[in-house]
């Protein structure tokens, strides 16, 4: 039996939007709340699942560390830093 590929996906508290939004103010795409956020997210969920297959994990951003992981070289709070960042949190 062969193993659906794994798409990981950001996931952010609530309480915590508002920081990552900060963070993200360069993105000009980035949701200006959370409802549109969590909206986003759940289309492109389930865009994942019927279109390719894939089993979507939802990983947890934590703000403060995503700021602290930019930080480092080549690396930016941006869309393709978050997706860089996820990747790091489950060691790809």
């Amino acid at each position: 039996m062969d193993e659906r590929e794994i798409y990981l996906m950001p996931r952010i508290a609530e309480a915590d939007f508002p920081a990552l939004r900060e963070l993200m103010k360069g993105e000009d795409d980035f949701p200006a709340t959370y409802a549109e956020w969590t909206a986003y997210w759940n289309k492109r969920r389930l865009e994942e699942e019927r279109d390719h297959d894939y089993d979507v994990v939802f990983i947890d951003v934590i703000p403060a560390s995503f700021a602290s992981y930019c930080e480092l070289p080549n690396f930016s709070t941006n869309w393709r830093g978050l997706g860089q960042y996820i990747a790091v949190l489950v060691g790809r």
